[in-house]
């Protein structure tokens, strides 16, 4: 942010807020300390603070709203490069889609105005933390059943000795007689 820039807005507070005075320090150590900031950011940061606060912001308080609307800036262009994207593009599983279709949807919400930063960050982990699916009744019915044979050779180790029959080498080993 320019000098002259930020000598703007301080000049925009100081109208903001007619009851307070602003010496010429103050004016000196808000010049000094919006330098760094971007200009668009801390505009965004004061037309904030002046829609929500009855006084004049302290410096620390105006960059806090500075960094706010910097993080919001930000998390709003990679949402749209996100929503740019359809999933099947992407080379994900159907899981993963529909999380990121989930995904989107909060995007959307968000930058609508629907749901503030922080539902839309807890929705964000709620999806990403949710409980994986359950696998189709085939996957589950095949392994149930190579389960049930591997117990059955476990109980009677004779039934396939060998290298191919790692029950029968784990029961072997269990009766101190793979060794």
């Amino acid at each position: 942010m320019t000098v002259e820039d930020a000598r703007k807005l301080v000049g925009y507070l100081a109208a903001a807020y007619p009851r307070q005075a602003v010496s010429g320090e103050t004016v000196a150590v808000f010049i000094g300390g919006l330098g760094d900031a971007n200009g668009h950011d801390a505009w965004e940061a004061a037309r904030s603070w002046t829609r929500t606060s009855s006084f004049l912001p302290s410096l620390a308080e105006l960059l806090k709203r500075v960094a706010e609307a910097r993080d919001a800036r930000t998390l709003q262009g990679a949402g749209d490069a996100a929503l740019a994207l359809p999933e099947q593009a992407m080379s994900l599983s159907p899981q993963r889609q529909a999380k990121s279709a989930a995904f989107r949807a909060n995007l959307r919400a968000w930058a609508g105005g629907a749901i503030t930063t922080g539902e839309m960050l807890t929705r964000a982990t709620e999806i990403e933390t949710e409980t994986p699916p359950v696998p189709p009744p085939a996957e589950v019915e095949a392994a149930w059943a190579a389960l049930q044979t591997s117990l059955g050779e476990l109980r009677d180790p004779d039934a396939r000795v060998g290298p191919g029959n790692p029950a029968a080498a784990v029961a072997m080993s269990l009766a101190g007689g793979g060794r």
